[in-house]
């Protein structure tokens, strides 16, 4: 199944030519699973330094 950008693609190349950039509006799917894979180890970073943290009594 095509994406409506690149039908328009085909559309534009039909009328005027080469199409020069695609530009799409929401992320793929390599983007959010790097940004999950981000906040992830961010997030298990961020409990290792409580792990790390002296215990004020």
């Amino acid at each position: 199944m095509t994406s409506p950008a690149r039908r328009a693609a085909h559309r534009h190349e039909d009328e005027i030519g080469h199409v020069l950039a695609i530009h799409h509006d929401r992320p793929g799917p390599r983007t959010v699973i790097g940004f999950a894979v981000a906040w992830v180890r961010r997030g298990l970073g961020s409990l290792s330094d409580l792990r790390r943290s002296p215990v004020v009594d």
